[in-house]
């Protein structure tokens, strides 16, 4: 995952992966996969809006 976000450090720091998460602007396939969508079942999830 830390290849993924551009997390350079190698100290495994949640709180900075968290940081650097948190910074990204969109989050892609290669972030959130759709199957693991589907799996959570996040896609069945109704907006309150």
């Amino acid at each position: 995952m830390e290849s993924v976000i551009d997390y350079d450090a190698n100290d495994k720091n949640s709180t900075g992966i968290w940081n650097t998460i948190i910074q990204m602007n969109s989050f892609g396939e290669e972030l959130f996969p759709s199957k693991l969508v589907s799996f959570l079942e996040i896609d069945k999830i109704k907006s309150g809006k």
